[in-house]
């Protein structure tokens, strides 16, 4: 008699081998599962943000936080361009900003913080350039006359713009136009200081005013906002809100100028109100100028990064001081010098990039990206640094290799990394159905279903814009969509127990843990059989362990909670049903077929007896 236990989970998916030869704990095929530290664990579901779902496919989303935490969100629909503050519905910005030329492109987002605030840039190939206020999501600063749009991103304190209309018309593919740097001093930028606001009448508390910047520039912005009557002074949070020094309140647009604040006390009557804060515009001196090309090293002017002969570009990333940017068909690695100028402009990889703009993402260990330059053998690689005997060097090697990608569309896939979980959204049967997750840290993969046009981080969790509807959704939160179970199960290799030879298990026994609300199934396939049911267990059975209180696993996934209905609890369960089955080599499948959450610590083939070499009947003569 002998056991075959199945206990370390981490190893992952693996297709890249046929199921006879995987080890165990590897998985032939998987949905909706993950393979953590030693335990495989039900990776939940969806819950949409917000109430609203849109006409039309999600193609633009991106994330930012507040500085008080508060997660801000955008989507792009069509011509249309909707924020999230917070828990609020979405409300548009603006109104078509896209315009109807831009309506089918896919927006491009880059964020930059600095002394002027928290702002994210976005613009698309047919639409213009804007500037969006993180504090106050639907406020934008638009800069029509800038020149430049299409895909962005933010390297050494500039805006790189790719994709951007030439004076022809048709677009520059190849190359990357960098815009100035903006002013690192605060004395740089200009300062107002007692411009009147108002005056008190002794009854009045509340003061609404249009700052005056704004009317001499529209393509200016203002920060560090204070109001005063002399008595109660409101200082700026950075949120876009202003903190009475008396205890009253107040709010501020950065991008238009808009204020209003309301006081503890009536100011006295014919007390001068006045208001100083800073501007700047980023058309004349920042992140939206881009001409004149730099004179001299260090003066902070644009740049033009000509990058021929590797294909339509795809868009930059920042690691380790250097830029990497993605081409179709090749990568090129750009240097910088002290001041942040480019220094070195030269092809880093031939033959290895994405073609989709949205295939890469930038973490602290490299970026990964999607490689489908050849068309059929399909890798996700990683740009890194390796350091070996001494020797520094960067390298891009596969991370994929256990998994054949090649049946899958990558044309339009979206990489973001939360955690340690890197994400990527692709297509099964043309269809945006299918996001590989994989692990960092124990560099394994799990195969996930979601209908995900576009994925990107947000706080704790990954959210992504459905293919099929205007709506935006968390991922791997632990909530169900609809109140249903996901669509899951996992499968295990094609075992022999140990024993290259006809055997008998007379039982399966499995551990784990499991919610109330939860029930899973087990399942065999012997010598090709077919899907017989072992047993199932239910979170109500008497082989759960009520007593012991505790989460799945380590309840997340990096930073993601994992496995959650809800955060009650979850039960430590051990059971064993009777298989009494003869078999050569047998596959266990387990599915998940009631709400909430779920693990599984080990599957045992127990009470194995040889039963000598002879053939399953089935394959005799």
């Amino acid at each position: 008699m002998r056991s075959f236990a199945i206990r370390d989970f981490k190893k992952g998916l693996n297709t890249s081998k046929v199921p006879d030869k995987l080890e165990p704990g590897e998985a032939s095929d998987v949905r909706n599962w993950l393979m953590r530290d030693g335990s495989l664990e039900l990776s939940g579901g969806s819950a949409m943000l917000g109430t609203t779902a849109f006409t039309g496919s999600v193609t633009g989303l991106f994330s930012s936080v507040k500085n008080d935490g508060t997660a801000v969100t955008w989507q792009k629909v069509g011509a249309k361009l909707y924020a999230r503050d917070g828990s609020a519905d979405w409300a548009e910005v603006g109104s078509s900003l896209f315009t109807a030329a831009g309506s089918a492109d896919v927006a491009s987002f880059a964020e930059w913080k600095g002394i002027t605030g928290s702002w994210v840039f976005v613009s698309s190939a047919h639409s213009g350039l804007f500037k969006l206020s993180v504090a106050l999501p639907t406020a934008y600063v638009s800069y029509p006359s800038a020149g430049f749009r299409g895909d962005l991103a933010v390297v050494q304190n500039r805006l790189w713009v790719s994709g951007w209309p030439t004076t022809g018309g048709s677009l520059d593919t190849t190359g990357f136009q960098l815009s100035y740097q903006p002013p690192a001093a605060l004395s740089s930028y200009t300062t107002v200081s007692g411009e009147a606001y108002g005056t008190g009448n002794g009854v009045l508390v509340t003061f609404a005013q249009t700052l005056a910047f704004k009317a001499a520039g529209a393509t200016r912005n203002c920060f560090s906002v204070s109001v005063t009557d002399g008595v109660e002074t409101f200082t700026d949070t950075g949120n876009g809100t202003l903190t009475g020094s008396a205890g009253g309140t107040g709010t501020v647009n950065y991008a238009t100028g808009a204020c209003s604040v309301t006081f503890a006390v009536a100011p006295l009557n014919l007390a001068a109100i006045t208001s100083t804060y800073l501007w700047e515009d980023s058309a004349a001196d920042g992140l939206a100028k881009f001409s004149p090309l730099s004179a001299a090293a260090g003066d902070g002017h644009a740049h033009y990064l000509p990058q021929p002969g590797v294909g339509a570009a795809m868009g930059a990333w920042a690691y380790g001081g250097d830029a990497f940017c993605l081409h179709s068909h090749g990568v090129y690695r750009v240097t910088f010098d002290a001041y942040g100028d480019p220094a070195s402009n030269l092809v880093f990889r031939a033959t290895s990039g994405p073609s989709s703009k949205l295939a890469a993402a930038a973490t602290g260990d490299g970026i990964y990206y999607v490689d489908d330059a050849s068309g059929e053998d399909v890798r996700v690689r990683v740009i890194r640094t390796v350091n070996t005997a001494g020797s520094v060097y960067v390298d891009n090697p596969s991370v994929s290799d256990d998994v054949l990608l090649k049946s899958y569309s990558f044309a339009t896939a979206s990489v973001a990394v939360k955690g340690d979980i890197v994400a990527v959204a692709c297509a099964s049967d043309s269809a945006n159905d299918t996001v590989f997750a994989f692990d960092r840290r124990l560099g394994n993969v799990s195969r996930l279903a979601y209908p995900a046009r576009i994925i990107a981080p947000s706080g704790a969790d990954l959210i992504y814009g459905d293919v099929a509807q205007g709506s935006v959704w968390t991922m791997l939160d632990g909530t169900l969509f609809s109140g249903q179970p996901t669509d899951n199960f996992w499968v295990s290799g094609d075992h022999d127990a140990g024993y290259d030879g006809q055997k008998r298990a007379r039982h399966l026994w499995v551990e784990g843990r499991i919610g109330p609300a939860q029930t899973l199934a087990f399942y065999a396939d012997c010598d090709g059989s077919g899907w017989g049911e072992i047993g199932r267990i239910t979170g109500q059975d008497a082989q759960v362990d009520e007593a012991s209180i505790g989460a799945v696993g380590d309840d997340a996934v990096g930073a993601m909670a994992v496995g959650r209905y809800d955060t009650s609890e979850t039960w430590p369960f051990s059971i064993t049903w009777p298989w009494n089955v003869k078999y050569r080599k047998a596959k266990l499948k387990v599915e998940a077929l009631g709400v909430g959450p779920a693990s599984i610590d080990s599957l045992t083939h127990h009470d194995v007896r040889y039963c000598g070499s002879r053939m399953p009947l089935k394959y005799r003569t």
